[in-house]
């Protein structure tokens, strides 16, 4: 069939009363691909940055557990390397941390000297002779052993409250202190008020406890361990204070919980930030997100939940697909409409025929006067459908025009809020128009033949340039090329795969000076390599796989717009050909990217 019979047989279709319903029905359904598209990447992109976030709060809280805990370690070597360590050489050693600078959150490190019954009176006599003559081990009472604090650093303000306090009076320390003294390292607390709340701010608390044994003495196990105890260097913790020396004024976006031990409840709630007691107990609080895990601090356990607030997910972002499900419905009904009036152009021409059949029986003259002007509305008729069955290959693009028949329509001046809505409807336009042809230009490379033919680079570039040429011109870029040699791939693909770099080289192009693209290419091992190369703002080396990934964009914050669709397609379609694609580093401050395929002699 010759390209005039194609088109009349498309005409008829085009012209068939369900065709308009098929249309509709069409691009309905490829609206809804749109909007579940627009969707799961808006969520998805949401999700990540909620997962982000949630290991940041985690290793934080980790890593700084694990510096108090060197802190202690630091404290008992002290101990160990010393015939005797005096008040003013732990004082020394505290001052020698600046833990105000390195360990915020911690409300001291002390010293807990083990004192029998009988040793507790020379002890208190020791200790006044240094120049505390108020000094006492309290809470008063008849014990086994003793703990009591003898020394802590900073010694000012709420610490002077715990001096000469006995540890070991209280269940929750004692059972902390006496499992690090059978297990010869760091335990952990469960939630105590400590000694040093004065009634104003109480904060629930914890402490953490490293045992000390004399020097010499075996500790091999765990009645040898209890014999040679000599002490404990401990820090205590106020939670709310921690919290915030640890992670600052803490997540706008998102609220966490820490509870006591390896369950939720309220008994066990340890911390929640000033923002999540007002959502968590709501009854209609759903967050987008959450996330519940474990955390070991030493021989403890917390648990951690973290759950999104309501602003987590931008207004903007939220409306996305709403704006795409809306403007692909707008362009479908204008679909059709307008093949819904060609199908009826069709039957009042038929119509037409037929009173002109009517009156040439009539009169030959009317006969061929009717005959003519048949004659000029179906060439006319042809000629608009021919017109429209090519505007029909890209419908989208009607949102786009339809967009701009609204700026030109609505009467001016408009208020800034009219002109901000109307600047979003045309971006959100464009915006569409764009991801839906390099969705299907991504779509389609999955149906590459599966054999390829030898290509002329240099061909495929000149076309590739020739697209870019007015841009090339109007930003000052300069392009340095090398001949190429011919290579296997699909040629009208190779010219696809060279347009996205430059489309790329072009949209983040650096602003401080011209762009210069530089093009040449490498043979050995039955292979080619084709380089091209730019001096735009570059890639950082952790995110050059990446960027293949579909709908990436690593770089938005630089007022660059595109699909993040280009360098997906570009990698799909040379692998499909047999080859690999790749990202370096550019002496000139931007990217290099390598395009491996077979070379023509191979």
């Amino acid at each position: 069939m010759g390209i005039f019979g194609r088109r009349e047989t498309f005409t008829e279709i085009l012209r068939h009363p369900m065709t308009a319903w098929t249309v509709l029905v069409l691009s309905l359904l490829l609206t809804g691909l749109a909007w579940w598209i627009s969707n799961n990447f808006v969520h998805q992109r949401a999700e990540d940055r909620f997962r982000f976030e949630v290991a940041d709060i985690t290793t934080s809280l980790q890593k700084r557990m694990r510096a108090y805990e060197a802190v202690l370690r630091g404290g008992a070597g002290l101990f160990e390397a010393s015939d005797r360590v005096t008040r003013q050489g732990w004082k020394k050693f505290f001052s020698t941390l600046r833990i105000d600078q390195y360990f915020p959150g911690i409300q001291g490190i002390g010293y807990g000297q083990v004192v029998s019954p009988a040793d507790l009176s020379g002890h208190i006599a020791a200790v006044r002779g240094e120049g505390f003559p108020d000094y006492t081990v309290y809470p008063e009472g008849k014990r086994e052993t003793y703990t009591p604090v003898v020394y802590l650093e900073p010694f000012t303000g709420r610490n002077l409250r715990a001096f000469g306090y006995d540890m070991f009076s209280e269940p929750v320390r004692r059972a902390a202190m006496e499992r690090a003294r059978d297990i010869g390292n760091v335990s952990m607390s469960g939630t105590v008020t400590l000694v040093q709340e004065t009634g104003t701010d109480v904060q629930q608390g914890f402490l953490m406890y490293l045992p000390l044994y004399r020097q010499g003495a075996p500790t091999g196990t765990i009645e040898q361990r209890r014999v040679a105890l000599q002490g404990f260097v401990y820090s205590p913790f106020r939670i709310k204070d921690l919290m915030r020396g640890i992670l600052g004024s803490g997540m706008a976006d998102v609220s966490f919980h820490l509870y006591d031990g390896d369950g939720m409840s309220p008994q066990s709630l340890l911390y929640d930030d000033d923002v999540a007691g007002q959502f968590i107990h709501r009854p209609d609080h759903r967050p987008d997100f959450d996330s519940t895990s474990t955390l070991a601090i030493g021989d403890h356990v917390w648990t951690l939940y973290v759950h999104t607030m309501p602003e987590f997910i931008s207004v903007v972002d939220a409306i996305q697909p709403s704006v795409v499900a809306v403007g692909g419905i707008v362009v479908d009904l204008l679909l059709f409409l307008i093949v819904n009036s060609v199908a009826r152009q069709r039957k009042r021409a038929v119509a037409m025929a037929d009173d002109m059949t009517e009156e040439l029986r009539r009169s030959k003259n009317v006969l061929l006067e009717k005959a003519d002007a048949l004659e000029r509305v179906n060439g006319s008729l042809d000629q608009f459908t021919h017109v429209l069955a090519h505007h029909l290959q890209e419908p989208v693009r009607l949102q786009y025009a339809f967009a701009q028949l609204l700026e030109m329509l609505v009467p001016a001046p408009l208020s800034p809020e009219a002109k901000k809505a109307l600047d979003r409807v045309l971006g959100g336009a464009h915006r569409l128009h764009d991801l839906l042809h390099d969705a299907e230009l991504y779509l389609s490379a999955y149906r590459l033949p599966q054999t390829v033919g030898l290509c002329d680079a240099d061909a495929a570039l000149e076309v590739a340039l020739h697209n870019f040429e007015r841009t090339f011109t109007d930003t000052g870029a300069t392009i340095e090329r090398q001949p190429l040699p011919p290579v296997w791939i699909s040629q009208s693909y190779l010219t696809d795969v060279l347009s996205a770099i430059l489309d790329n080289a072009i949209r983040f192009h650096h602003h401080d000076r011209p762009l210069h693209v530089k093009i040449w290419a490498t043979s050995g091992e039955g292979q080619v390599v084709l380089s091209v190369c730019d001096n735009g703002i570059g890639i950082d080396p952790q995110y050059h796989a990446r960027v293949f990934d579909v709908f990436e964009q690593l770089n938005q914050n630089q007022g660059a717009s595109g699909t993040g669709i280009g360098l997906s397609l570009a990698k799909r379609i040379v692998e499909s050909a047999g080859g690999r694609i790749w990202i370096e580093n550019a002496d000139t401050g931007g990217v290099c990217v390598r395009i491996a395929l077979r070379s023509g002699g191979e």
